[in-house]
């Protein structure tokens, strides 16, 4: 922006003069700012002979006030809003006096007239009515007649006429300076109204040190505001100097707070005026004829673009941006239409390139409104279409912007003016990332902006719909730079001469081919002798660090590198090989081109950075980069000697080393390193293979290395191969290898040996060697390293990671030919070296297939020494699940005293050759289902080596699994107790309460049908089965009764086996009121043994079962039934107990339903009624029918078949009907009811 007038580019703010206030220089008063003598001639003065407001009061007022200038804010909206709506101001200081610009032009002289007498009285159609001093219409303006804009009339606006003449003024504590004051202020404010300006005036009242009181002083400040007609909200204001520093800035907010609408007023009356001026049907006449014979004024198309720039300009004052780009885009309209300036104004005129200067500014402030609003992809797009419609303009009536250094540098400076603009609005969105943020961490920087929402609808956005970061304009700009660069070069040399040696065909024929809109003429922009004016490479170093700045933050490293190898190949054309260097050499440090396999870029880089230190001077880059264009896929198009590189680096008297490392720079020498095994035993040795391939281009001769190293990861700290001229060199080599001890590190190791290191461009050659193999570890290769000496200078290269050195590849010499065997491993480089094999057996002789919960396991281990000697040796068990939960494991012949309490160890002791033991490891088994893994290790000692201890061991997986599960049956029983009576129930006295309570409820049995299946894959011999009562909720207690002796409920249960096992609990409530239901936890302890296993050796295995629900007490019906062994004579008893537990008088009515399987003897109908806590037996005599063989079935082996009669028992009361429960054996319920199984007759 700054080949612009800086009023043209910079952002318009409400200009406010600060009156009264010290001024470190009276030249900064942009009142008397040097400006053509037309602009100032007449100007009004205000002036005032009292000094200006002094001391650190008056300094800290002026700072803040400064403080709060809006020349530093961003242009966008959001520093409104950073601001809370207040918009910037440019303040400045004027001290005393202020010198308004002259309202109208000075009056042109009058000439003596030369008409002859008789003719016509000209000056009586000329117009002297007086215009602005920079109006077209005054002969004295810079754009008389027929100019469209100069930046002086936005001086005029941002610096010599303010809005608002803001007065500080002294509040004396002597009230007879007030009418002093009063005329002051009444004095200057009529000066301003004869300026024939808007400017309004206010003042701030500032109290001196002494004290006033607060009642004269409210009277003597509403006297002043009444006599100077002053707004007490808006153009008066007071500061008393007493108050805190810490109130400065609160009063200076809320001053310019008040302000800001007075100053927007002010411009929306600068644009009314000029909004009735741009209605008028004509423009008025000039002042004078501009000379004789001249008739050119401004067009009409001229004044709207006129009028228009104004109303932006002053919407712009306004902060109102929406209307300035409506009002710029109007005059871009005018300036660019088939009447437009652009258009019918000659190209070589002066007034065409001022109509395209204006055009260049006005599509700027489109931008910035566009900017302004957060229109980033209308932005974009604004720019690049101004950018093809200047180019088609040029192309038509200008001269061609093809093949033109003035094209390439207007489009250099639009770029270049776009970067800045956008670094200017300091969008949200191209903000740098915080990476002390945590939040941000994971936020990559934005390279664009994102489409507005009318461009996010396009099924298809183009690449310049989207707002990019500046530094993508800095790097349009570089390249343009460089596009005026060849071109200039490109001049012929008659189009470079002076024009004092150039004919005037020649001149006009330059003038006709080259555009020189705002750039030097052809002989000063590459004149044949000395530098030209312009700088080429001095901007193309402050465009490219702009980028380097911008687009190193957001990680596009490959595009700054581009950007500087361009600005390297410029400087070494220019032959400032010093900065090529400098340029060059951050790049050739960092550049990923090299592991990424990018040759071609690499290349050019290299060849750039080895002749720029040739030229320089620096021998040990020149080295360096010499040893990285020797790499063949580089193809270099130097002749390349390493050696007399290095040679030249160094002398014996100041030695030279240099170390490069392959993360940072190519080798032309390819190592890898590979064990042809990938395990080994300690004291074994390994083979291993060392290939080397030189990838020398063809241009380079044959290289020696000095030394050869592979560097380890264990106590053997490297393998050298030095150099021997004695060797032969072949495709395979064998070599001896012999250790090397290093008397300061006594434990490391190194091996040597010696082989022929010369190699030739594109040869491949192997060395075969073994290594011993000493401590039990992971022997790996970690790296490599070559050495190149020559005197004086030693160069070497380091491969420092175990990846640049692995292959999978075994090279085998066949018909002196290499051929190679894949190595099928990941880590072709490393061995596993394991400790010395152990020859210790051990076993588990008596390991089962399943182990229970619960249950006491012996296992016998077996030691078993299949050594060649004696050893000592000692075992040790220990046994864990996946949570780290631990067996307690003991041996049962473990010799510790009673104070050790490591009982998982145990002394074997001696054991010759061959010799077997055996001991007992036992523990008990986990309450719950689990999974174990039991180690045992044995460590032991042979008699020849007892310093090193040898390990064996076993590892065996037990699952601990339950040998039973169960499902239950529980319902009801027959009480065949008393049950209480409701005329004599039981009373507890006082006395009773004292005594522990009884449970005087009802009793109910229950029965609890176990069917107990068993999972062992071996017979298990079953001995008792126990119901236990865990707990009972709700006042209950609940009894077992043991009805099956431990003798009759033993026996032998293989796998899948079933047993039901019953048991019968009686349940009773502790009181007879207490109706709630109750609830049972119970378990069900199964005692067991092996089959083979001595009663001693049982186990108790507890299983769960569900809880059970006692109901509450309600009415219900139980049906037990008597069945005799010979049902083809005797009849069937079935008996309905009715009871009723509840406190109420109940009747149900009975009916009992016919059925084709039996006939019944009792009543069909019947009513019963219950007094509250009885009971009712209700019996039927039923006489079975012989039924078919076919219906017959099957139960507990025994033949029968089921009847099912249908009793319906109903609440007369509630009309609820009950249903029948099965009470007793050889009575089932289910879906149809309660059915009574009839053995098949004897």
């Amino acid at each position: 922006m700054e080949a612009y007038p800086e009023d043209y580019v910079s952002h318009n703010l409400p200009f406010i003069a600060l009156a009264g206030l010290p001024t470190a220089d009276l030249s900064t008063n942009p009142s008397t700012a040097s400006t053509p003598t037309a602009f100032q001639a007449t100007g009004l003065t205000i002036s005032d002979k009292s000094p200006p407001l002094s001391g650190p009061h008056a300094d800290s007022i002026l700072d803040e006030f400064l403080r709060a200038d809006g020349a530093s804010l961003s242009w966008s909206e959001q520093a409104l809003a950073d601001r809370s709506g207040l918009i910037g101001f440019n303040l400045s200081s004027v001290g005393r006096s202020f010198v308004f610009p002259p309202r109208k032009a000075a009056p042109p002289p009058i000439a003596p007239s030369d008409s002859p007498t008789g003719s016509p009285n000209l000056s009586s159609q000329i117009s002297h009515d007086l215009h602005s001093p920079l109006s077209p219409l005054s002969p004295s303006s810079p754009v008389f007649p027929d100019g469209l804009m100069t930046p002086l009339w936005l001086a005029k606006h941002r610096s010599r006429i303010p809005a608002i003449y803001l007065s500080f003024l002294t509040l004396d504590s002597d009230s007879s300076h007030d009418n002093a004051l009063k005329n002051h202020i009444n004095d200057t404010r009529n000066t301003i109204a004869k300026s024939g300006f808007k400017t309004r005036y206010a003042a701030v009242l500032v109290s001196d040190d002494a004290a006033i009181s607060p009642l004269d002083f409210e009277e003597r400040l509403a006297a002043i505001r009444r006599a100077t007609s002053l707004d007490p909200k808006m153009s008066c204001f007071h500061f008393d100097v007493s108050d805190s520093q810490t109130d400065l800035p609160s009063f200076v907010s809320t001053v310019l707070r008040a302000l800001q609408p007075v100053c927007v007023d002010y411009y929306r009356d600068l644009t009314k005026h000029s909004r009735r001026k741009r209605g008028r049907a004509a423009p008025p006449p000039i002042t004078a004829a501009a000379s004789r014979g001249t008739s050119q004024i401004l067009t009409n198309n001229g004044w709207n673009v006129r009028y228009d720039f104004k109303l932006a300009i002053f919407a712009e004052f306004r902060q109102e941006m929406d209307v300035a780009q409506r009002h710029f885009e109007s005059a871009l309209e005018e300036l660019f239409g088939p009447e437009g300036s652009l258009e019918n104004t000659p190209s070589w005129s002066a007034r065409w390139q001022e109509a395209r200067l204006l055009c260049d500014i006005i599509a700027f402030r489109v931008l910035r409104c566009q900017m302004w609003r957060g229109m980033t992809s209308g932005a974009a797009e604004s720019w690049y279409n101004y950018k093809e419609r200047m180019r088609d303009l040029i192309d038509r009536r200008g001269k061609g912007a093809e093949n033109s250094y003035g094209w390439e540098a207007w489009e250099a400076r639009w770029a270049k003016m776009m970067a800045q603009l956008i670094e200017m609005a300091d969008l949200p969105v191209f903000k740098p990332v915080d990476l002390s943020d945590p939040g941000e961490q994971t936020a990559a920087p934005a390279v664009y902006a994102p489409a507005e929402k009318l461009y996010s609808t396009m099924e298809r956005m183009m690449p310049f719909h989207l707002l990019h970061h500046p530094g993508y304009w800095w790097r349009l700009a570089c390249k343009h730079v460089m596009s005026r660069k060849r071109l200039a070069e490109a001049i012929p040399q008659e189009d470079r001469t002076l024009p004092s040696e150039t004919s005037a065909t020649q001149l006009a024929s330059r003038t006709r081919t080259y555009d020189t809109y705002m750039v030097p003429q052809p002989h000063e922009e590459a004149p044949l002798s000395g530098h030209s004016t312009y700088d080429y490479l001095l901007d193309l170093q402050s465009q490219t660090e702009r980028v380097e700045s911008i687009m190193s933050n957001r990680g596009q490293a490959r595009t700054v590198q581009q950007v500087k190898i361009e600005l390297a190949r410029e400087f070494y054309r220019a032959e400032r090989f010093d900065e090529a260097f400098r340029t060059l050499q951050p790049i050739w440090d960092s550049m990923v081109w090299r592991r990424e396999g990018w040759f071609d870029l690499a290349l050019e880089v290299l060849e750039l950075i080895y002749d720029s230190a040739g030229k320089t001077g620096n021998s040990k880059v020149r080295v360096e980069s010499a040893w990285e264009l020797t790499y063949q896929p580089l193809n270099t198009r130097h002749s390349i000697d390493v050696a007399k590189c290095l040679t030249a680096a160094g002398n014996n008297e100041d030695p030279a080393h240099v170390l490069l490392d392959t993360q940072s720079r190519l080798c032309p020498f390819s190592i890898t390193f590979s064990f042809l095994s990938g395990e080994g035993f300690v004291g074994d040795t390994a083979t291993c293979q060392v290939a080397v391939v030189f990838n020398g281009s063809v241009k380079t001769a044959g290289l020696t290395l000095s030394e050869l190293r592979i560097h380890f990861s264990t106590n053997i700290r490297s393998l050298v191969i030095n150099h021997s001229d004695d060797d032969q060199q072949s495709l395979s080599t064998s070599l001896k290898v012999h250790e090397e001890h290093d008397s300061a590190h006594p434990m490391a190791k190194g091996l040597l040996s010696s082989a022929n290191l010369t190699f030739q461009p594109g040869q491949l050659r192997v060395f075969n060697l073994t290594i011993p193999l000493r401590d039990p570890d992971t022997f790996g290769a970690t790296g490599a390293s070559l050495v190149l000496k020559t005197p004086g200078a030693t160069l070497e290269h380091v491969l420092s990671r175990p990846a640049d050195i692995s292959c999978s590849n075994w090279w085998l010499l066949s018909d002196n030919k290499l051929s190679r065997k894949q190595i099928p491993r990941t880590e072709p480089n490393a061995i596993q070296v394991l400790p010395k094999p152990p020859k210790v057996q051990l076993r588990i002789t008596n390991l089962k297939e399943q182990y229970f919960i619960g249950e006491k396991v012996a296992l016998e281990i077996q030691i078993l020494n299949e050594e060649a000697e004696d050893v000592n040796a000692h075992i040790r068990a220990e046994g864990q699940d996946s949570a780290d939960v631990s067996l307690d494991l003991a041996w049962n012949d473990n010799k510790n005293t009673a104070n050790d309490l490591d009982l998982t160890n145990v002394q074997i002791g001696n054991m010759s050759a061959n010799e077997s033991k055996s001991h007992t490891l036992e523990f008990m088994a986990p309450l719950e289902l689990s999974e174990y893994t039991l180690r045992l290790e044995v460590n032991y000692r042979l008699a020849s080596d007892p310093d090193e201890p040898v390990v064996k061991i076993l590892e065996s997986v037990i699952p601990f699994v339950s040998p039973f599960e169960a499902n239950y049956d529980f319902g009801p029983r027959l009480h065949t107790g008393v049950y209480p009576n409701y005329f004599s129930l039981p009373d507890l006295s006082e006395d009773d309460s004292e005594q522990p309570k009884q449970a005087r409820g009802i009793a109910q049995r229950w029965c609890l049908t176990s069917r107990v299946v068993s999972f062992s894959m071996e017979p298990l011999l079953v001995a008792t089965t126990r119901l236990v009562v865990n707990r009972v909720t709700s006042n209950a207690v609940c009894e077992v009764e043991e009805s099956l002796t431990p003798e009759k409920v033993s026996r032998t249960m293989t796998l899948k086996d079933m047993m039901d096992v019953p048991h019968v609990l009686e349940v009773r409530k502790t009181t007879l009121e207490d109706r709630r239901p109750s609830a049972l936890e119970l378990s069900l302890a199964v005692t067991w043994r092996r089959e083979n296993a001595g009663t001693e050796d049982t186990t108790t295995t507890m299983l769960a079962v569900p809880s059970m629900t006692i109901p509450s007490a309600e009415p219900r019906v139980l049906c037990t039934a008597s069945v005799p062994s010979d049902t083809d004579d005797e009849a069937i008893t079935v008996s309905y107990m009715l009871e009723n537990p509840s406190m109420h008088f109940l009747t149900f009515n009975l009916t009992m339903e016919a059925n084709d399987l039996f006939a019944f003897s009792g009543s069909k109908h019947r009513a019963v009624s219950l007094t509250p806590m009885s009971r009712v037996n209700v019996d039927y005599k039923l006489f079975v029918y012989t039924v078919e063989d076919s219906a017959l079935t099957e139960r507990h082996g025994q033949k029968g078949h089921w009847i099912w009669p249908a009793l319906r028992v109903v609440d007369a009361y509630f009309q609820k009907t009950l249903r029948v429960l099965d009470a007793g054996d050889g009575v089932q319920s289910d879906d149809r009811g309660v059915g009574i199984w009839i053995p098949l007759s004897k």
